[in-house]
């Protein structure tokens, strides 16, 4: 269920870079987020020292 987690709901360009795994940045606690755009989920990130990592995996990541 999406309430068991901190949920960040991303604009188009950060909905793009999240599967690019490139860097993410935005306001909150330190945590697991689930990562969604117009409420559909993208996968999760994980938020520490003021960064975000995103746990998608490597293997799935887009590329240019």
């Amino acid at each position: 269920e999406k309430s068991a987690f901190q949920v960040h709901e991303c604009e188009l360009p950060e909905a793009l870079q999240f599967p690019r795994k490139e860097s993410l940045s935005f306001d909150g606690p330190d945590g697991q987020y689930l990562i969604t755009h117009k409420g559909v989920p993208l996968g999760f990130a994980k938020k520490s020292n003021g960064g975000v990592t995103s746990l998608y995996p490597m293997d799935w990541r887009l590329r240019n």
